[in-house]
C-alpha cells in the first residue's frame, strides 16, 4: 500500500488543489511504510483515519445536491474529468481507500 499511496501523491501535482491531497497521501504512505519497517504509535493511523473520513463526509453534500450526470462508466471509464460531481466521487473513493487501509491497519495492530 505504501507504493499505491506514493503514486497517488505523485499524480496530485496535476490536480487543481494538490496540497491537501499530497499531504494526505504522503501521510498514508509514511504510515504504511513505517508500519512495515518499524513500530508506529497506534494513534497515527487513527488520526489520519479520522481526517480522511471527515474530509469524505465534507465532500458528500455537493455530490448529493448536484444535478450533473453521474454513472459508473463516467467515474471509472476514463481518467479525464467529466464534471465536478464525477471528480468529487473519485476524491471520496480515494479517501475511502485510505480510510479502509488505516482501519485495517489499526485493527491488525490490536490483535
Amino acid at each position: 500500500m505504501a507504493a499505491v499511496f506514493a503514486l497517488s501523491a505523485l499524480v496530485q501535482f496535476n490536480d487543481p488543489d494538490p496540497v491537501g491531497w499530497i499531504l494526505l497521501y504522503g501521510a498514508a504512505f509514511a504510515i504504511a511504510l513505517c508500519a512495515t519497517v518499524i513500530s508506529i504509535h497506534p494513534a497515527a493511523p487513527l488520526i489520519l483515519l479520522a481526517v480522511s473520513l471527515c474530509w469524505a463526509t465534507f465532500l458528500l453534500p455537493p455530490v448529493w445536491q448536484s444535478s450533473e450526470p453521474l454513472s459508473l462508466s463516467a467515474v471509472f471509464g476514463s481518467v479525464s474529468m467529466k464534471n465536478e460531481r464525477v471528480e468529487l466521487v473519485r476524491e471520496i473513493g480515494g479517501l475511502l481507500i485510505v480510510s479502509a487501509y488505516l482501519a485495517l491497519l489499526s485493527l491488525r495492530r490490536k490483535t
